[in-house]
């Protein structure tokens, strides 16, 4: 496990869509008796209706002692949550959405309710605090052996400026109704403006789901291109239960239409949907990559998208119904896991799927070899596409800084809240004995990149007031995860998003725009509106699982310890914060999760029909920097 040098890969989500015909309901085939076990559907392409999902879906009951233990576990743990005092009354920002969330008071009104009825009801009310704070570093995830569905619809979602200059949503694609709606065939929407949702202007209605599940993001345009890939493939170990079973849809000219939703298992075993499922236990570990509820999920709905083809925003030969518009070819360089280099005329081309390599040696080397082509061929424009990118490995952000500028130490500065598990923790881990472990003194360093031997750069900390609460914090501290490396120079940078670059991403991206003065391009999002480039930067991602695991090498016993959960719900915090750079001396005011960086250029564009397309229209912004 290496958290301290890690942000924890948060990947966003993809979606699928499906549509169905009024008069048309889905085939349903029997997997077994047991009417709430559905079978994976990669190996029997079995599905439920609203009905039969529901009624399983309320037969789970948790008891009384479990759903009060889950609340006081979270409620001890969220004590640590970086952000819990600013997230009570964020500072105003002209682009940022305010956050006012009572984390301790919405668990105490929730424990109040206790029973709850059903436990999807109990699970959808926690998670209801956690997407209202959108952070996705702190996320509530329900047990997974239970609500690990997919809520689907039919199609793929875009977004478009029309003839009369607005914004519409319409349908990309409809490859799936088939499989789901007794053959169907819907390839006549494809192309065609969704005027209507459920009565309402379909914009709007994307827009307003965007803000009230999503939490990818705390910047509008981003969890607007976010909710286009979300909106009609949900998951349900995050998102609540659709209240309605049908969506009703007015497509073009066409006359309306209603489509019921359909639920799928797209986990590689059988799901019994009942009150059994709760006593499941989650076999990984915090150790496991996997273990990350986000990640687990991101790569089974990826994988459950390419069972039916390849059409994915964050896939970079993704294609679309659009003509191409350039004549230009892409011949690529390098390539590793998580990232590939092309060349495109005159412009090099970094995309970087994320920063969790198999092997951060490799990556480096795309990396240099790349700027090493470049320099030996004159080519000096150079564009890192990070659309998608959810983070990794902050020590390999970092590292990339180095190669692309001629920065030695371009990390930023950290602190973490004070709190009664925290000081139980880090006071333990300051005896001699611990030395060398995970949040030992010897895991920070001082301004002047030298590693405590004590307790000193906890306590006694400072005192910052947020959201109207004065608490203690530690002092600045870095990561001391560098080896500095000299880069090349001369290289004109541009980075290209869409905002769903988060995480390491952002910290990544942040620096390189504030310190560097790198310009940015974030395509698609809502039209006429500033976009920030990055989302989430946190600081670093905790586990509850992870404390638990410390506190048992340590064999302590305390109060204030979180039980583990009674199932296989998982909790995750941003436990670090991070500030900007460039500020000699005084204390900025804000943690740059919450200050707002526009970037510097906007393509008002939701699809390409070919990577080159997309990479020639940013290309224009190379001379805006040069002029």
């Amino acid at each position: 496990f290496d958290g301290m040098k890690s942000f924890g890969l948060i990947l966003v989500f993809l979606s699928i869509f499906l549509l169905v015909d009024a008069t048309k309901i889905p085939i349903l085939l029997d997997s077994s008796d047991d009417p709430c076990l559905l079978p994976s559907f990669s190996s029997t392409r079995q599905f439920w209706s609203y009905g039969q999902t529901f009624s399983c879906m309320k037969g789970i009951m948790s008891t009384t002692s479990d759903q009060q233990s889950v609340i006081t576990s979270i409620s001890k743990t969220m004590t640590s949550y970086v952000f819990r005092d600013i997230v009570r009354d964020s500072p105003t920002s002209a682009g940022l959405l305010p956050i006012s969330v009572d984390i301790q008071g919405s668990l105490q009104a929730i424990n109040n309710q206790i029973p709850y009825s059903a436990d999807f009801l109990f699970q959808q009310d926690i998670t209801k605090i956690f997407r209202a704070l959108k952070d996705p570093h702190t996320l509530y995830t329900k047990p997974e052996a239970c609500y690990s569905l997919y809520a689907l619809q039919p199609f793929t979602l875009s977004s478009r400026i029309d003839s009369n200059a607005n914004q519409v949503i319409y349908i990309k694609s409809a490859p799936y109704a088939p499989e789901f709606w007794n053959g169907m065939n819907f390839t006549q929407y494809v192309g065609q403006t969704i005027q209507t949702i459920n009565g309402a202007d379909a914009m709007q209605t994307v827009q307003d789901y965007s803000i009230e599940a999503g939490f990818i993001s705390k910047d509008r345009g981003t969890l607007f291109n976010y909710a286009l890939r979300k909106y009609l493939m949900r998951s349900l170990v995050l998102d609540d239960f659709p209240s309605t079973n049908t969506l009703r849809y007015q497509i073009g000219d066409f006359p309306e239409i209603s489509i019921p939703w359909v639920f799928v298992n797209p986990t590689t075993a059988n799901l019994s949907i009942s009150s059994e499922c709760l006593s499941i236990k989650p076999k990984a570990s915090w150790s496991d990559p996997s273990s990350h509820s986000l990640l687990r999920d991101f790569h089974q709905s990826q994988n459950f998208v390419d069972s039916f083809n390849s059409d994915s925003t964050f896939n970079l030969n993704s294609t679309s119904n659009l003509k191409s518009t350039s004549n230009l070819k892409m011949t690529p360089l390098f390539n590793s896991t998580s990232i590939s280099s092309f060349v495109m005329d005159d412009t090099l081309i970094i995309k970087i799927e994320n920063f969790e390599p198999d092997n951060n040696t490799l990556f480096l080397e795309v990396v240099n070899n790349t700027l090493q082509y470049g320099y030996d061929n004159e080519l000096y424009d150079l564009i890192l596409d990070l659309r998608g990118n959810g983070g990794g490995d902050i020590c390999l952000g970092y590292q990339v800084i180095t190669f692309l500028t001629q920065e030695q130490f371009p990390e930023g500065r950290y602190d973490v809240i004070h709190s009664d598990l925290n000081s139980l923790l880090f006071t333990t881990l300051a005896e001699p004995q611990y030395a060398g472990m995970d949040f030992s003194p010897e895991s920070w360093q001082n301004e002047a990149d030298q590693p405590y031997t004590n307790i000193s750069w906890y306590e006694p900390g400072n005192v910052w007031t947020r959201g109207g609460v004065a608490s203690n914090y530690s002092d600045f501290v870095h990561l001391g995860c560098l080896d500095p490396t000299i880069g090349l120079p001369e290289f004109y940078l541009l980075i290209l998003t869409d905002g769903l670059c988060g995480s390491t991403c952002a910290v990544f991206s942040s620096h390189l725009g504030q310190a560097d003065h790198v310009q940015s391009v974030v395509v698609g999002g809502i039209n006429n509106q500033d976009q920030q480039y990055f989302s989430f930067p946190g600081g670093e991602v905790m586990q509850m699982d992870y404390f638990l695991q410390l506190a048992q090498e340590l064999n302590l016993s305390s109060s204030v310890l979180p039980s583990p959960f009674p199932n296989s719900a998982s909790l995750t915090f941003a436990f670090q914060e991070i500030y900007t750079w460039n500020f000699p001396g005084e204390f900025p005011e804000y943690p740059l999760e919450f200050q707002y960086r526009p970037s510097t250029y906007r393509l008002f564009e939701w699809d390409w029909e070919s990577p080159s397309d997309l990479y020639s229209d940013v290309t224009q912004f190379f001379a805006s920097k040069k002029k």
